[in-house]
């Protein structure tokens, strides 16, 4: 069986942590039965079972027309907004005027959706009214070295503080770092960025550089390090904080609670997700209100997430529930 995957967007433009899932899964399914591999647009080879397309945008429509027409089991991998009423309604009313103007979207042609956690299932279901038997959850995977003795921060050991807040993900104005360094000085309490610049916003950038180098003492940003290395941040912080205005389901987030870290996270709606129970929740343009917590949490030691299943987020694990899935909807 060979899965033919279509990605989301050309890297090029842009790459966040849904593409790394993406990766992660076309290089690692491959066994004995299936072969994944990665779309070559200049191919003339239609030799696959499955095209397997990630993220749900309508540039994928006309290739899932092809694929339609030429016998394909077709996937789609949508990312829908976070659960909230608001998001839910916003979301089928623009379906909707699609449709009303003629339109199809493209995850109405899909054979199968393949989403990351119930929430999502739930909204599939209920305003897409997509039956159950398309729809598979399979949950995220976090990087294997966080299941393993594996330790990293050798490097970057020595540039650290005694204690800190980390907050991971792409430097950007959605995920307003600026704001948590601001809070951090507020409280004069360090914190530690990972992540990559997006460029695409150069004013957000050049602010997010200019605070780094003004607060050396406070604030430290490491654009990319190993997972070794990102695995020693956590485990070293005194907190974790993820004070996006949007996410779905942040990676930081399942990360952090892997070692029982205190977790502040945005008063925003990708917070409700049942995973996150024990998480604290502050308004993310609150200034004043972000340094409190940073000052409360860094003196709180262990947190307890009682719905966080550690084990279905490894990779492993992830990677079988893919497969089983991709050869029960190709017979």
């Amino acid at each position: 069986m060979k899965i033919l995957n279509f990605p989301s967007q050309p890297h090029f433009f842009s790459f966040g942590g849904f593409d790394i899932q993406m990766n992660r899964v076309i290089e690692n399914v491959n066994d004995f039965e299936i072969s994944s591999i990665k779309v070559d647009l200049w191919s003339r080879n239609v030799d696959f079972d499955i095209a397997h397309f990630w993220g749900s945008s309508n540039s994928h429509k006309l290739n899932i027309e092809f694929c339609k027409r030429n016998g394909k089991v077709v996937v789609v991998s949508p990312l829908f907004p976070p659960d909230s009423l608001l998001n839910n309604l916003k979301y089928w009313a623009k379906i909707q005027l699609a449709k009303t103007l003629g339109f199809q979207h493209s995850i109405f042609l899909a054979d199968y959706l393949f989403v990351i956690n119930e929430s999502q299932s739930i909204f599939v279901k209920r305003y897409l009214n997509i039956p159950s038997e398309r729809i598979f959850v399979i949950p995220s995977m976090l990087d294997e070295v966080f299941y393993s003795d594996l330790l990293g921060g050798f490097d970057i050991e020595k540039e650290l503080f005694d204690e800190f807040t980390l907050c991971v993900g792409t430097v950007c104005q959605r995920k307003n770092q600026i704001n948590l360094i601001k809070a951090s000085i507020k409280a004069n309490f360090p914190v530690v960025l990972v992540g990559r610049i997006d460029w695409s916003d150069v004013t957000y950038g050049d602010e997010f550089l200019t605070l780094v180098k003004e607060y050396p003492n406070l604030v430290k940003h490491f654009e990319d390090i190993s997972a070794e290395d990102l695995k020693y941040l956590y485990k070293k912080s005194a907190l974790v904080s993820c004070i996006s205005f949007s996410e779905t389901e942040p990676a930081s987030i399942l990360e952090g609670m892997m070692f029982n870290k205190p977790i502040l996270v945005s008063q925003k709606p990708f917070s409700n997700n049942s995973t996150f129970s024990g998480i604290f929740k502050v308004d993310p343009t609150n200034i004043s209100s972000i340094s409190g917590y940073l000052m409360k949490l860094s003196k709180v030691n262990i947190i307890e997430y009682p719905k966080f299943d550690a084990l279905s987020y490894r990779p492993s694990n992830v990677y079988e529930k893919y497969k089983s899935i991709y050869k029960t909807i190709s017979k």
